[in-house]
């Protein structure tokens, strides 16, 4: 069903297309990404993600907490009949280097450390 929406809205690229967003970037177990000029491309295979509703929640709460680096929808990426995979957009930062006042302005309140680790303690 997204599939055949996205072609309709205009929101397909064929896999064989997704080279032309940029230059291949760094991969994981989750995501290709395609560095343009101005902005990253993330093309999302939704192992971790839980399906294409649960990686939307994650990209709202990130967008939340992050909205200088918010994410964008670019459209789905697949193979005709047989995958689906949404494509994310991010401004593109060149040569930034996080300082640890950043992350306490945007997680202060947000999360609580414990013995086994960090658990999210959203207000």
């Amino acid at each position: 069903m997204a599939e055949q929406m996205a072609k309709a809205d205009g929101y397909w690229i064929p896999m064989m297309q997704v080279f032309d967003l940029g230059v291949p970037g760094p991969s994981g177990n989750e995501n290709d990404t395609y560095v343009a000029d101005d902005c990253i491309y993330k093309v999302n295979n939704l192992m971790n993600s839980g399906g294409i509703v649960a990686l939307l929640e994650k990209v709202l709460m990130h967008n939340t907490l992050f909205p200088d680096t918010a994410y964008q929808f670019h459209g789905f990426a697949g193979f005709d009949g047989r995958t689906v995979q949404p494509v994310l957009r991010q401004v593109r930062v060149a040569n930034a280097h996080p300082r640890h006042t950043d992350y306490d302005r945007h997680l202060h309140g947000r999360y609580r450390v414990c013995e086994a680790g960090w658990r999210g303690a959203f207000h």
